[in-house]
């Protein structure tokens, strides 16, 4: 069939297995071909196909709740969006992750992992039925065991898909790991329950069999009824087993294995998590199309220094809450061993966990992407800047991020973190700041501190070295050192040297405020005294960020400026590449220039 073509599941009504299971080669094969174009999260999508086909044919009328909705593809193909896949992931084009405003078949706007049980409870509370398929990685995150607390006292059907393929985004770890294994080793323990039914002898061997080599899951001790470990990718089974949950009017887990990269062979072989999401490659080779050679990730230059700091200093500590591959750090992790501890998706407890490694006397690093940072806030307030830890805290991915949307966008990190007492707030322009920050923050401050880390590349500066910085205090610099300036621009991050050029050309002094927080008072006394126009350039809300704090130095001080801001409204940015995004709200260079020429 023309995959294009597809308007709603019902078509899937008539289908035998033997065509389900063609429609599932032909799913995949059109994944495979539009994310090698556009790129996009290929693994965990390819694991799902039977599964989301077999949801959809069973259950009519449900609502689907994907947790982390790394795997909604299939289902956006069955609900009639297969022709839209050509601009997956781009400007104006399909979203990612589930989106309400763009299906009625999409119930919950998702990417944050732990959330689907959560909104899953609220909507079987409210009498709508609905299935949440939650992945192991996703089931470690603090929310889905509360939920999971609340949904075992419900007096109702509440049917959760476990969707367990060993992989968040790397490797699960953890207790809920190694329980999923031992019950995938154990295969067939329901299967012989359901086949000797009410059979008193039989049923007595059953028990007998369940003492020896059954151990009790999380779910059993909460209240739910257990079902599997099945095989995900067989309809037959898949078919069988819905029967069964759906015959139980309580909570209920089905646990289903699947296989996750199934169908493409370098997804399937991946052992480190590098095809969870990809850049657009060549189908044949399974290499990018595109490689730069001479610009490394800013997260890069933090691997590499920590990897240089933990050789002299080998009570470094780095905690990871799951993104080893997405953060460049897999070659860290191996050469840290123990001392890089991968905690899963538990952003709380790392920060929490962090703080007390740091109080017992460790160097200790945690990065976390900016939008998955925000989970932790309670824990930077109250556990780390309350008790004034020395922590560095790695705020990765900040800044503008291309084609995840709004769910992903590192826009708020200076906003939330600026209202947290003690904690200090830096932002390196380049490779060689990103040394001298981790310098200043590891050896010469001893509080709570965050670098925001863009989610971009640098340019390559080699032979860098670590414990160099002549940073004493937390003083802005010049960057184009221009006689007379026309006017001033404050500006910080990767966007420095994205402007500093053009504004050079115009006769324009560029500050680079690396140290946000706190305000260098003696660097804006003196911008004041030049009386020209001052313009603060930022990838953030300006309201809530850098231009607000400087805004409020200077009415407290009672100092008179011409102050502006360029900067992206307090609102979620959409889907586009960072260019795209940056020209849409008149914050690319181009745009830059102009505004700074009109007032000039």
């Amino acid at each position: 069939m023309d995959i294009k073509e597809i308007k709603n599941p019902d078509f899937l009504d008539d289908l035998s297995i033997d065509e389900l299971k063609d429609l599932s080669k032909e799913i995949r094969e059109f994944i495979i071909d539009r994310v090698s174009k556009n790129g996009g999260h290929l693994s965990g999508n390819l694991g799902v196909v039977e599964l989301t086909i077999a949801l959809h044919k069973y259950f009519k009328g449900y609502k689907f709740i994907f947790d982390v909705g790394h795997q909604c593809y299939t289902h956006k193909i069955l609900t009639g969006r297969a022709k839209d896949f050509d601009k997956l992931r781009t400007h104006n084009g399909l979203a990612g992750f589930t989106l309400r405003e763009e299906s009625t078949y999409d119930s919950w706007d998702v990417a944050h992992a732990s959330t689907s049980l959560a909104a899953q409870a609220g909507f079987l509370t409210s009498n709508i039925d609905t299935i949440s398929i939650i992945g192991d990685g996703a089931l470690t995150g603090g929310e889905a065991i509360e939920a999971l607390e609340y949904l075992s006292t419900l007096d109702k059907k509440a049917i959760i898909i476990l969707n367990d393929n060993t992989f968040s985004i790397s490797k699960n770890v953890g207790f809920i790991r190694k329980m999923l294994d031992h019950l995938r080793s154990s295969r067939g323990y329901n299967t012989l329950s359901k086949k000797y039914g009410k059979n008193s002898f039989l049923k007595s061997i059953k028990n007998g069999i369940k003492r020896l080599f059954y151990k009790p899951t999380v779910f059993d001790a909460m209240g739910f009824k257990y079902y599997g470990p099945i095989d995900g990718h067989n309809f037959k089974d898949l078919f069988k087993y819905f029967k069964y949950v759906d015959s139980q009017n309580r909570p209920v887990v089905l646990h289903v294995v699947t296989k996750k990269g199934k169908g493409y062979k370098f997804a399937e072989e991946d052992e480190i998590g590098a095809w969870h999401c990809v850049s657009p490659f060549s189908k044949e080779s399974g290499l990018p199309l595109k490689e730069d050679n001479e610009n490394v990730f800013y997260s890069e230059v933090v691997s590499e220094y920590l990897s240089k700091f933990y050789d002299k200093h080998n009570n470094l500590k780095v905690v990871m809450p799951a993104m080893t591959y997405s953060s460049n750090m897999v070659e860290l992790k191996e050469k840290m061993k123990g001392d890089f501890i991968d905690t899963g998706i538990t952003e709380e407890f790392a920060t929490s966990f962090s703080a007390s490694l740091a109080m017992a006397g460790n160097y200790t690093v945690l990065p976390i992407y900016s939008s998955f940072l925000q989970r932790a806030y309670d824990q930077i307030h109250q556990d780390v800047s309350l008790q004034n830890i020395h922590l560095v805290i790695v705020v990765d991915k900040a800044g503008l991020v291309s084609s995840n949307g709004k769910t992903h966008q590192g826009i708020y990190d200076i906003s939330y973190l600026s209202t947290i007492p003690n904690l200090k707030i830096v932002a390196p322009r380049d490779m060689r700041e990103v040394y001298e920050m981790l310098d200043f923050a590891l050896l010469k401050y001893s509080g709570p501190i965050a670098i925001h880390i863009p989610n971009q590349k640098t340019r390559f500066i080699p032979n860098l070295e670590i414990e160099s910085s002549d940073i004493e205090d937390l003083t802005w610099t010049k960057v184009n050192n221009v006689i007379n300036p026309k006017a001033i621009v404050i500006s910080y991050s990767s966007m420095i040297d994205y402007i500093k050029d053009d504004m050079k050309e115009l006769d324009v002094e560029v500050y680079n405020a690396r140290f946000i927080k706190p305000l260098d008072s003696n660097s804006l006394k003196e911008i004041a005294k030049l009386g020209q126009k001052i313009v603060v350039v930022e990838e953030a809300p300006g309201e809530t960020s850098l231009y607000s704090y400087i805004n409020n130095f200077y009415r407290n001080n009672s100092i008179n400026v011409d102050l502006l801001s360029f900067s992206f409204p307090l609102d979620y940015i959409d889907i586009g590449s960072v260019e795209e995004l940056r020209s849409d709200y008149k914050m690319d260079k181009k745009s830059i220039k102009e505004r700074i020429k009109e007032l000039l």
